[in-house]
C-alpha cells in the first residue's frame, strides 16, 4: 500500500517489488516515514547525494520506521575517512556508521547531519544496517534484530540526552550492554527482551535514576539483579527468564528481594 502526501510516506514490498528510493532529504513537510519488506534496498538515498552537517535535513520529520529490509546498509553509499578529512580541514560528510571510530564520533558529533526533529525511531529486523543519522531530539527509540555496532555507536554519541524510551529486542551477539546507556539519565521506559547471550545486567543500571518501568525477558543467561536500589522503578516486569533469577526476586527472603521491595508492581 502507498500513501504519499506532505506529511507522511509509507510504502511496503507488496505494493512496489521493484521500489526505487526517491529523493527523501527533499520533502521538507514530511513528518512520518514507513518503509517494510523493501528486500532490494541498501541505500535510502543515491550515491551522489553527500550532505554538509548544514544541510537542511528532514526539517519536519518526527517519526522513522524502518522495518524488514535485510539489505539495507545505510542512508548514503559512500565511504568517509573522518579522521583523514578532519585533519585536511575538510568539513565532513560522515554519518554515524562502524567505519567511524566511537572516538571520532563522541569529539566530532556536532559536524555530522542529523534528524533534527525525530522524536520516535523503529528499526526492526535490518542486522546489516551500519550507518544512521544522528537524532539529538530523540525520544523513544526501539531497535529489533539490528547490527551490535550500530547500538554501540548509537550509544557512544552525547546526542540522546533526552531519550525516554529504549527497547533493545534480540540483538544478536549482544553480551553486553553498552556503556553509553548508563548516561541515559532521562530515560524512563527501558525493556531488554530475547537476548540470550547477553549474561548479566551492569552494575551502572544504577546511573538511570529517573527509570519507572524496567522489562527484562526471555534473557535466560541474566540470573541476578546486579544494580543498586533503584527509587524512582515503579514497575518492574521480569518475563521468561531462569528460575535463579525469579528466586532470587522473590520475597521475603530472596538475595535481591531488598532491592525490589519498594517498587509499586513486580511481575515475575
Amino acid at each position: 500500500m502507498w500513501m504519499a502526501s506532505p506529511i507522511e510516506y509509507s510504502t511496503t514490498a507488496s505494493s512496489s517489488p521493484s521500489f526505487q528510493s526517491p529523493r527523501f532529504h527533499g520533502l521538507h513537510l514530511l513528518k512520518r516515514l514507513h518503509l517494510s519488506h523493501l528486500e532490494s534496498v541498501e541505500y535510502m538515498e543515491s550515491s551522489n547525494y553527500k550532505p554538509a552537517s548544514s544541510t537542511l535535513f528532514f526539517p519536519s520529520l518526527e517519526v522513522l520506521e524502518l522495518w524488514y529490509m535485510p539489505n539495507l546498509k545505510g542512508w548514503w553509499n559512500m565511504e568517509v575517512d573522518a579522521a583523514e578529512s578532519s585533519s585536511a580541514g575538510e568539513e565532513t560528510t560522515a554519518v554515524l556508521s562502524s567505519t567511524t571510530s566511537i572516538e571520532w564520533c563522541q569529539q566530532h558529533y556536532k559536524q555530522l547531519p542529523s534528524f533534527p526533529t525525530l522524536r520516535r525511531l523503529e528499526i526492526f529486523d535490518c542486522p546489516n544496517l551500519k550507518s544512521i543519522p544522528l537524532c539529538p531530539n530523540l525520544e523513544e527509540l526501539e531497535l529489533f534484530k539490528v547490527n551490535k555496532e550500530l547500538l554501540v555507536l548509537m550509544m557512544s554519541t552525547p546526542t540522546l540526552k533526552g531519550l525516554r524510551s529504549l527497547k533493545l529486542k534480540d540483538i544478536p551477539e549482544m553480551v553486553v550492554l553498552p556503556d553509553g546507556l548508563q548516561h541515559l539519565t532521562t530515560l524512563h521506559s527501558l525493556d531488554i527482551s530475547w537476548n540470550k547471550e547477553l549474561p548479566a545486567l551492569p552494575e551502572w543500571i544504577s546511573c538511570l535514576t529517573s527509570l519507572e518501568f524496567f522489562q527484562i525477558s526471555d534473557c535466560l543467561g541474566v540470573k541476578s539483579l546486579r544494580f543498586r536500589l533503584l527509587t524512582s522503578l515503579k514497575h518492574l516486569d521480569i518475563s521468561r527468564c531462569s528460575e535463579v533469577l525469579r528466586e532470587r526476586c522473590k520475597g521475603p527472603n530472596g538475595d535481591d528481594w531488598p532491592k525490589i521491595q519498594h517498587i509499586l508492581s513486580v511481575k515475575l
